[in-house]
Formats: C-alpha cells, sequence, structure tokens
C-alpha cells in the first residue's frame, strides 16, 4: 500500500476528526493512523479494506417508454 499521503498532521487529542474528503480522491483509499503518546511511544494502524469510494456509478438504460401526447 501507500504511497501515504497526510491527511492531517499532529492532531490533538479529540473525540473526533472530520475530513473534508477531496474530490480528486482515488476509488480506493486506505487509512492509516499514526499515534504517539507522550512516552515517545508510537503505534500505527492500517484499515483493511478501502474506507472511501468515490467511484461514479455506471448508468445503462434498459428500456424507454414512448410518451404520447393525447
Amino acid at each position: 500500500m501507500g504511497p501515504w499521503k497526510p491527511i492531517e498532521a499532529k492532531l490533538a487529542n479529540k473525540d473526533k476528526y472530520i475530513w473534508h474528503v477531496p474530490r480528486d480522491l482515488p476509488a480506493e483509499v486506505y487509512i492509516r493512523v499514526d499515534a504517539e503518546d507522550l512516552a515517545g511511544n508510537v503505534a500505527a494502524i492500517v484499515t483493511a479494506d478501502p474506507v472511501v469510494d468515490t467511484k461514479v456509478p455506471i448508468i445503462r438504460i434498459k428500456s424507454l417508454k414512448q410518451h404520447i401526447e393525447p
């Protein structure tokens, strides 16, 4: 996986983070979180599956019904 691109760096320790997803995001995106505690211990976790699907849906017209004015 990778290359990794930072979403944000050195965030404060809060309950949540709201990510405004960019329009040019690839179809498959994995999230990696790196965390460091006050003692300097570092841990990282990566999602096993893609978490964002930005694929444009494919629409197929199977039939058309003609509208006839009375």
